[in-house]
């Protein structure tokens, strides 16, 4: 018997605003006591975090990572210290476990950014009037099925598929295969939403997963081409009647708006939505295979101090680390994100003051080479 389960239970509860649905369908199907974090005194949990598993791809290098969530504090214990001390020890003890990089979905950013977090993706929201879809029949060529609980593995097959053809241009994104997608169906049927797949000639051409509350809520929408995504608009577009306003998170992106032929049919807000943590910057600078320059980068790191150094990257394509020497760029570990997950660009580190420049030719030949270029990455996980 895992007597922490009811105690982890309880400081969900207390700590946040989750349904009784939402709290049962995560501790019945997610938690781990194997991967929960907790600071506990005589018999009470002052604060907690939960480690969850995933397993990310950056730049075509596939590795294990951590989602942190139910980052808790008990209201009596809160601003004495007892969750800095709790996310120090998950970072430390991750970097001992090898591995490059967690993230977490944050309340307050301003929380994070003091343990070396930093934005590396972002979404885009679509809010409608559901009529103002264009679209109004779906044709007969097409078949949508239900995907069901209980439905046959192909069916979980074609999700992957068209998932993995979504993320071909995409840099930084969970590696998803039929045993997420169940648990992910399951997440969504628990919610109270549906997902449903659309089919040409037996051939799997997209899917789209809402709920429907006050207004239908589209949580993602793929296709592999446009024809195929106004089949699924057209889909929404028959719950109008019922539920005339419509909101759409998606991968940040225009393919999606030029759909909706109308342009000013819609408001669209750009946001923020992952935070991740750099671990260990070798790691992770290896999987950008950067060769055909020599520079050097100092890394600062207040947390996980074996991460400070010297980072030199050689026109062979070497890439070594020492704990003093010279430099051409500095930057921190936090920004470091910003950098490799191409949220910002070189050149706003240098305006925003986050990257110090010692050697401007470094700066120069970077620019030249797009080393480190503005990249599209994909996180729409919550737990």
């Amino acid at each position: 018997m895992d007597k922490d389960f009811e105690k982890a239970k309880k400081i969900w509860q207390k700590c946040f605003l989750d349904s009784e649905d939402e709290v049962k369908f995560y501790f019945d199907n997610l938690y781990d006591r194997h991967k929960y974090l907790l600071l506990e005194e005589n018999g009470e949990i002052k604060a907690s975090l939960h480690e969850n598993p995933y397993r990310l791809n950056f730049n075509g290098t596939v590795f294990e990572s951590i989602y942190i969530v139910g980052v808790a504090v008990s209201p009596e214990y809160r601003g004495k210290g007892y969750m800095n001390e709790l996310i120090r020890e998950s970072l430390i003890e991750n970097r001992k476990r090898e591995v490059p990089f967690v993230f977490l979905s944050p309340i307050n950013p301003e929380i994070y950014r003091k343990y070396g977090f930093e934005y590396v993706t972002r979404l885009s929201k679509y809010s409608m009037r559901t009529e103002n879809l264009p679209y109004n029949k779906i044709e007969r060529a097409y078949d949508i099925k239900r995907v069901e609980l209980n439905s046959e593995d192909e069916l979980y097959e074609d999700l992957v598929e068209v998932y993995n053809n979504q993320m071909s241009e995409i840099s930084l994104y969970v590696e998803r295969d039929e045993k997420y997608y169940r648990d992910w169906v399951r997440e969504i049927r628990s919610d109270g939403g549906d997902v449903f797949s659309i089919y040409l000639d037996e051939e799997i051409k997209g899917y789209i997963a809402f709920y429907r509350r006050e207004k239908i809520e589209i949580r993602e929408i793929f296709a592999k081409d446009r024809r195929a995504l106004e089949n699924l608009l057209a889909l929404v577009k028959t719950f109008k009647e019922y539920y005339p306003k419509l909101e759409i998170k998606n991968i940040d992106g225009k393919y999606l708006e030029y759909c909706f032929v109308n342009q000013k049919s819609f408001e669209k807000i750009e946001f923020p939505f992952i935070m991740g943590r750099i671990l260990n910057p070798m790691e992770v600078f290896k999987m950008m295979n950067i060769y055909d320059i020599d520079m050097k980068i100092l890394v600062t790191d207040s947390i996980i101090v074996e991460n400070n150094g010297v980072y030199r990257f050689t026109q062979e394509g070497e890439l070594t680390y020492n704990e003093a020497g010279d430099w051409d760029i500095k930057i921190d570990i936090g920004d470091l994100s910003s950098l490799i997950f191409g949220q910002l660009s070189i050149d706003e580190l240098v305006f925003l003051e986050k990257l110090e420049v010692k050697n401007k030719e470094v700066i120069k030949r970077i620019r030249e080479k797009g080393i480190f270029t503005l990249k599209r990455n994909y996180i729409q996980d919550y737990q």
